[in-house]
């Protein structure tokens, strides 16, 4: 049985949806947008499906069906967050499924072909080694419910499944880390996949909608596994951004307006997302003269 569906055709350079039968790509329904979604950690008889959306929600949950069986799955977080991570369980071996799931009301079903998946139809067990990391923003903050989605390989040889964790605050390392057993990577026949030393660790890490990075310059530890070095992520949240401070500075001024007058006069372009949010003051999706407009009012209340 080709497990093929389930995987991403070569070394991700950058995160698509994959681990599914179904269209790649966001769906949009009452203001929620939704994108990094994929079925991983695939078992016997367990899987996990994670997505991120733009705004906060709660109320997360996946349905799957077979051709006996309807389940509903809710994610165990209760209180409001742009992740979700629901643990799918009490599968069948070697099974089809078809799921969607939703976030704060809105569903996404693949414009109602459904998603789709195939839990493994064998399993090994190796000797446990574990590895773990630590993953801060740019100021040193340890940053929790964090999606991690790991794949590891070794030269010549096409990547491992995918395995997505989540920076959690309740293990013996302390806040912020991820961890996971070397008996939890499959190949893509669904056996282990038995890392060692020198194979190399590819890590997509998406913090939120706005944020996911990709790295590829981890080694995989020694006999017993290891801790990674430490992942610092530049991580962009619109809500923190001051609207109309372009420059950044924490203050809104002269400097500001003569940076927006440069924009829209085509001189300069935003440096990069928090730029363009400060920018465009009236949270519209574009910079133009109503946000000069709101920037003047701004500058005449700080005055």
């Amino acid at each position: 049985m080709s497990l093929k569906a389930h995987l991403y055709s070569s070394i991700p350079a950058a995160l698509l949806l994959a681990g599914v039968t179904g269209l790649p790509g966001t769906a949009r329904a009452a203001d929620i947008d939704m994108k990094f979604m994929e079925v991983t950690n695939l078992t016997l008889s367990t899987a996990v499906v994670s997505w991120v959306t733009d705004q906060k929600t709660t109320d997360n949950w996946v349905e799957v069906s077979s051709t006996d069986t309807v389940m509903t799955f809710n994610d165990s977080y209760l209180s409001l967050s742009v992740v979700h991570y629901v643990e799918l369980v009490d599968l069948k071996p070697n099974t089809d499924y078809k799921f969607r799931f939703s976030s704060g009301g809105v569903v996404w079903d693949n414009g109602g072909q459904m998603y789709s998946f195939k839990t493994l139809q064998t399993s090994n067990y190796a000797l446990p080694a574990s590895v773990r990391q630590l993953v801060v923003d740019e100021n040193s903050n340890v940053l929790g419910r964090v999606l991690v989605r790991i794949r590891v390989a070794r030269q010549g040889d096409e990547p491992s499944l995918a395995r997505t964790l989540l920076t959690i605050s309740n293990i013996a390392d302390g806040p912020g880390y991820w961890i996971t057993n070397y008996t939890d990577f499959l190949a893509r026949d669904g056996l282990l996949y038995y890392p060692s030393s020198g194979d190399m660790f590819y890590i997509d890490y998406i913090a939120n909608y706005w944020t996911a990075v990709s790295d590829s310059s981890f080694v995989v530890p020694g006999s017993g596994g290891s801790a990674l070095q430490p992942k610092v992520i530049d991580v962009f949240d619109p809500s923190g951004v001051i609207k109309g401070d372009i420059d950044g500075n924490g203050a809104i001024n002269i400097f500001d307006l003569l940076n927006q007058l440069k924009i829209l006069g085509g001189s300069q372009v935003p440096a990069d997302d928090r730029e363009f949010g400060a920018a465009d003051v009236d949270s519209n999706g574009k910079i133009n003269i109503f946000d000069l407009l709101e920037l003047l009012k701004l500058l005449k209340q700080t005055a």
